[in-house]
């Protein structure tokens, strides 16, 4: 027996099996089938847009960028987590803006947000709050301690 491992009797082991093997990883359309019986019984209605929404100021955004926000919004609604990927140049911080604007905007939720990003691209993001959506409020961490007490 391996130090610090409970000892368990065959018989109780298959008792724990019997109850679920929770290490047994599922399928994706075991997963999927959950999440869409999970949906269904679900009565609140997500949140969808057709155009830009209103708080996003300065411009609009393009289709797809409007079809990712309503994705990340869904995965939020849902209770899952997601990654969104494309293509450099697409709009990912814009929708990324564009989620935190929903979440102060239609669910209440003002924050606080935490957007971690390379060091290369903090003061692009900052000005990107500021020009989408200058409801949110912003703040720039960077350096230690002190370095952002004398900032």
């Amino acid at each position: 027996m391996k130090p610090g491992r409970p000892r368990i009797k065959k018989d109780e082991k298959q008792n724990l099996l019997s109850v679920g093997d929770y290490r047994h990883r599922r399928t994706e359309q075991e997963e999927d089938e959950e999440l869409l019986t999970e949906s269904s019984k679900a009565t609140n209605v997500c949140t969808r847009f057709e155009d830009s929404p209103s708080y996003v100021k300065w411009g609009k955004l393009r289709d797809y960028q409007v079809r990712g926000l309503n994705w990340l919004i869904s995965l939020y609604e849902n209770g899952i987590n997601g990654i969104l990927a494309d293509e450099m140049g697409l709009g990912k911080t814009l929708q990324t803006i564009s989620l935190l604007g929903y979440m102060k905007h239609y669910r209440n939720i003002p924050g606080p947000h935490m957007v971690l990003v390379p060091k290369s691209t903090l003061h692009n993001w900052m000005s990107e709050f500021k020009r989408w959506v200058p409801t949110l409020r912003s703040v720039c961490l960077i350096g230690d301690k002190e370095q952002r007490v004398s900032s």
